[in-house]
């Protein structure tokens, strides 16, 4: 029998956010007051409500006496509520972690279910190229489709409106930040199911992919505290993760994030999470977070004429700020700002640093990695008055582009020479 004295203090641990919820174990039979969450040949992990039950705590330990044993403390309702599950319900959980499982174990980037009309397919998007993966019946994605709606916190009533959620899901020793989003088909709802680790303390500049001249550049940026630095690129290429990235090496100063939604959390930082169903823009957000002083503003993507100027003027008070642009390389970039009726020389007055990115694949690694652009525009002269993008693209520093790289790279056979017109185009 275990001593009193020798128990500690649990940590605690959220059911409803564990992605292994298994069927009630065989352990159910003799004692309903806990879960087993997580087991391996060795190892298992479960969850009880009083940290001061000794003999529960000490039947565990019997009863796993192969094993050891590792108790975790959780609400007593979500305990009660786990265990009598019907098993129709257990069996929905059980298909719907599986997939986010089975994305996790192969480096899926996303997860899409796609709604026909006899049934469902599902496809992994992994290394960029579409996967298929299996196909379910109706009947029970419904039942899928529901969990997670509930999970991501969606309304499992509406059908009709494209909505967009998410939630942060707990796989063996990773914590990882999944965005589920839906969209109305003529057959019935798809969802398409974004997985990203949440893994701040493990990012580097230095470990991405970009050559020694791009980090170079960044570092050079990010010795100035104030002006906008622009990061271009489709979705999916990873320019979050980069972002973040950048933000460790300056994370001594106030940082503040305003996000749609916010995908890496870090506990140093004050993020703001904004979305539809908020009511509250950008342009709002930002007038907020500059009354709170910080050094360092990231905002989440530039969408329209009001974002654009709101960030133009937080960059005018002395900060440092970090935002994306959908926009197919550096000066394109600069051209969609244009084409929101921004003045290209209020612009260039302000700008800090415009960059590009894409993710491609080494095919000797068989992994993804980033290749960027990067145009430095604190040397770029602010008393001459431009008319065009082109006319601005004479006083810039030669750099080299996306393509130039790309080529390079075919020529030290790190990539395929069809890989360029895969992500670059012809």
């Amino acid at each position: 029998m275990n001593n009193c004295n020798d128990i500690l203090k649990f940590p605690r641990v959220v059911l409803s956010e564990l992605l292994l919820l298994h069927k009630k174990h065989e352990i159910n039979k003799f004692v309903s007051d806990c879960v087993v969450f997580f087991e391996t040949d060795d190892l298992v992990k479960i969850a009880i409500h009083d940290e001061n039950d000794v003999c529960l705590i000490d039947f565990l330990h019997n009863f796993f006496k192969t094993k050891k044993v590792e108790i975790f403390l959780s609400e007593k309702q979500e305990i009660d509520f786990f265990n009598f599950k019907s098993d129709v319900e257990n069996e929905t959980i059980n298909l719907a972690n599986n997939y986010i499982i089975l994305g996790i174990r192969e480096n899926a980037s996303d997860i899409h279910f796609k709604v026909e009309k006899d049934n469902v397919k599902i496809y992994f998007r992994i290394n960029g190229d579409l996967k298929f993966k299996n196909t379910i019946q109706k009947e029970k994605w419904n039942n899928i489709k529901r969990r997670y709606k509930v999970i991501s916190n969606l309304n499992i009533a509406d059908e009709i409106n494209p909505q967009s959620g998410a939630a942060n899901i707990f796989y063996v020793d990773k914590c990882c930040y999944i965005r589920v989003s839906t969209h109305p088909g003529i057959f019935g709802e798809n969802i398409t199911i974004r997985i990203q680790e949440n893994n701040y303390d493990e990012l580097n500049v230095e470990t991405l992919g970009f050559d020694a001249d791009v980090v170079d550049s960044i570092r050079k940026s990010i010795k100035y505290q104030k002006g906008l630095f622009i990061l271009s690129g489709p979705v999916g290429v990873g320019k979050t993760t980069t972002i973040y990235s950048i933000l460790k090496e300056i994370s001594n100063k106030n940082i503040m994030t305003i996000e749609d939604p916010v995908e890496i959390i870090v506990p140093e930082f004050k993020q703001m999470d904004i979305n539809e169903n908020s009511k509250l823009t950008y342009d709002e957000c930002i007038k907020s977070s500059l009354r709170h002083d910080p050094d360092v503003l990231l905002i989440g993507e530039i969408r329209d004429t009001e974002t654009a100027n709101a960030a133009i003027r937080a960059s005018l008070t002395g900060k440092l700020v970090f935002t994306t642009i959908h926009a197919f390389d550096a000066f394109e970039a600069l051209s969609r700002l244009v084409d929101l009726k921004l003045d290209i020389n209020y612009l260039v007055q302000n700008i800090n640093t415009v960059m590009s990115q894409r993710l491609f694949f080494d095919k000797s690694s068989n992994k993804r990695f980033a290749v960027g652009e990067i145009i430095n525009f604190l040397n770029v002269p602010n008393y001459i008055k431009f008319e065009t993008i082109s006319e601005l693209k004479k006083y810039i520093p030669k750099y080299k582009t996306m393509r130039e790289k790309a080529n390079q790279l075919v020529l030290d056979n790190v990539i395929d020479k069809e890989e360029i017109t895969k992500i670059l185009g012809d």
